[in-house]
């Protein structure tokens, strides 16, 4: 969590597909809502139901607010 949590400010450096991007974010986002970093989780789904409607990032942030 502590090394995926800076990176996911340059993903763009990083290089790969958007696919391969979304894999980081993903195990960064299950390592978030598994530490109960609740707040920190909400935002970044916050940012990527703003970026693309998601139905399971939808489940995820009604499963935060329980």
């Amino acid at each position: 969590m502590h090394i995926l949590e800076p990176m996911t400010v340059d993903f763009a450096r990083i290089g790969g597909s958007n696919a391969q991007r979304e894999v980081i974010e993903d195990t960064l986002l299950v390592a978030l809502m598994r530490a109960g970093e609740v707040q920190k989780a909400r935002a970044l789904l916050d940012r990527r139901l703003h970026r693309r409607p998601s139905p399971r990032d939808t489940r995820w942030l009604t499963g935060l607010a329980a």
